[in-house]
């Protein structure tokens, strides 16, 4: 009988272990999609005005949002129809023309590579110099217009990545 209760109560230990177990998964999944629900999402990605500063934008508050909500502990699939939810009608109308597998499509940092080629141009790493080095304050514009001018052709991601590689 003494047994009988210890094995019970054995069943009893490890059925609960796995009831808890099943109910901190849950509990995760939850706080996921609680964070999901609370933040607000990324706006989608825009490919009219400046497209490059857009595209830089988006990313940006795409990977944050991703981190805070805990989505990048998540698998490549589900990050990447995280992705594809927020990036718009557009976005998946611009996705479709993308020369990628199948396999590439549910990879987010693939798909990720692909809107960047499409938005970031690669640009005349000695056309973009000359324009750079050769602003000059105008007449009337004041030294923190012209020093955010510098700095946000500077920022321009296309520029730096080509003055690296030469």
């Amino acid at each position: 009988m003494v047994q009988s209760k210890g094995s019970c109560t054995g069943q009893v230990r490890r059925e609960y272990g796995k009831i808890m177990v099943e109910e901190s998964v849950k509990k995760k999944e939850v706080s996921t999609s609680t964070a999901m629900s609370t933040l607000k999402q990324p706006n989608q990605l825009r490919f009219s005005g400046n497209i490059v500063e857009n595209y830089l934008k988006f990313r940006q508050a795409y990977e944050l949002y991703m981190l805070a909500t805990g989505a990048v502990k998540q698998t490549p699939d589900i990050q990447t129809a995280i992705l594809l939810t927020i990036i718009g009608d557009e976005g998946l109308e611009i996705l479709s023309t993308f020369d990628l597998s199948s396999t590439d499509r549910k990879n987010p940092e693939k798909v990720l590579q692909a809107f960047e080629r499409y938005c970031v141009p690669r640009a005349n790493f000695s056309v973009e110099s000359h324009v750079f080095f050769s602003h000059v304050q105008k007449e009337g514009e004041s030294i923190d217009t012209c020093y955010g001018i510098k700095e946000t052709m500077s920022k321009l991601r296309v520029w730096r990545d080509e003055r690296k590689s030469h």
